[in-house]
C-alpha cells in the first residue's frame, strides 16, 4: 500500500466512523477495519484477541456461587488488569491465585442453594440481558438482588468472615489466606 493509498484509506475510514460506533458493540469491527483497510495488515484477526474466554473445567453450581460472590468480586477488582475502565479477567492472575474457602458440607450445600437461586432468578427474565440485570437498573430485579445477598452471606460464612466486612477488609483477609497458601505450597 502506497502512502497516497494509505492516506485515502485513512480519510475513508475516518469518514465511515465519524459519529458512529459504540465501544462495546463496534470495538472489534473498528480495530479490524483500521488494521486491515488503513494500515494494510493482512488477516488482523490473527494478531489481536478481543475477548479472552475463561472456561472453568467441571464447574458446578458451587463454583458459580463462589465466583459470583462479593468475595470473589472484591478479589477480582483488586488483582485484575484493566483495559480502560473495563476489567481484564485472567486465569493466571485472578482465578488461579484466588484463595478458595474450605467449607463444611453444610456450608457448601448452602452456597449451592443460593447460587441456584441466582440462576433461577435470572431465568425469570428471558428477555433481559446480563447487562440489563446487572447494570444501573439492577434494582428492577429485586429477587435477583435478594438471591445475590443470600449467596454473599453464605460465601462469607464459608470463609469465616464477619458479615459486615468492607471490600478492602475482604481483600486484606484474602491476601492473608493467599500468603498462607503460598507458604504451604513452597
Amino acid at each position: 500500500m502506497t502512502i497516497i493509498e494509505q492516506q485515502k484509506a485513512a480519510k475513508e475510514f475516518a469518514e465511515e466512523w465519524k459519529d458512529k460506533g459504540d465501544e462495546k458493540q463496534h470495538c472489534q469491527k473498528f480495530w479490524i477495519s483500521l488494521l486491515r483497510d488503513v494500515l494494510g495488515v493482512e488477516k488482523p484477526e490473527k494478531y489481536i484477541d478481543f475477548e479472552k474466554k475463561v472456561k472453568v473445567q467441571n464447574a458446578s453450581v458451587y463454583h458459580f456461587g463462589i465466583l459470583t460472590s462479593c468475595v470473589h468480586m472484591a478479589w477480582m477488582r483488586a488483582v485484575c488488569g484493566r483495559l480502560e475502565t473495563r476489567y481484564c479477567y485472567s486465569i493466571g492472575v485472578v482465578y488461579n491465585n484466588f484463595p478458595w474457602p474450605n467449607p463444611t458440607d453444610e456450608q457448601k450445600s448452602k452456597i449451592e442453594k443460593t447460587a441456584q437461586a441466582i440462576l433461577d432468578a435470572r431465568s425469570k427474565y428471558p428477555d433481559a440481558s446480563l447487562a440489563d440485570m446487572y447494570g444501573s437498573d439492577m434494582y428492577l430485579f429485586p429477587d435477583l438482588c435478594k438471591a445475590h445477598e443470600a449467596n454473599d452471606k453464605a460465601v462469607m460464612q464459608a470463609y469465616g468472615f464477619r458479615q459486615n466486612l468492607e471490600e478492602t477488609e475482604i481483600v486484606e483477609e484474602l491476601f492473608k489466606m493467599y500468603e498462607r497458601l503460598a507458604k504451604e505450597s513452597s
